[in-house]
């Protein structure tokens, strides 16, 4: 179990270290969606091996004689905590691309509107006499 709790230490890291620079890229005005689909793929990369790693921790657990109810609630509430904060920057990360394609689709109609838009003239029609 130790084993697999020393590999977890740099996964946390790395995972800690890509939402870090993700929630940076959300926080700019106006974030580059390509940074934030390379950092977003990385942080699902160190997620995904993150679970991994905590599935064979907990399984370790259990079927280790001596670990308490509490040191087990204590594992699975810190792998909670790392499960949530990559549901929050997901659901950050949705919003903001939501946000910029909606930003998008209305400057698009904006611009075509404004470019099909004639200017008023003024016609003016000769007087026929009688």
């Amino acid at each position: 179990m130790s084993g697999y709790k020393i590999q977890r230490g740099p996964i946390r890291a790395a995972f800690t270290k890509a939402i870090n620079e993700l929630t940076n890229e959300l926080d700019k005005a106006e974030p580059d969606k390509g940074i934030l689909q390379q950092l977003f793929q990385r942080l699902e990369g160190h997620h995904n091996k993150l679970l991994q790693v905590n599935d064979k921790v907990e399984e370790a657990m259990l079927l280790a004689e001596d670990t308490t109810e509490e040191a087990f609630a204590q594992e699975y509430t810190s792998a909670t905590d790392y499960a949530e904060k990559f549901i929050a920057v997901n659901q950050r990360l949705k919003d903001v691309t939501v946000k910029e394609e909606e930003s998008e689709t209305s400057s698009e109609y904006g611009s075509a509107r404004s470019s099909n838009a004639s200017p008023k003239s003024k016609i003016r029609f000769a007087k026929v006499g009688v």
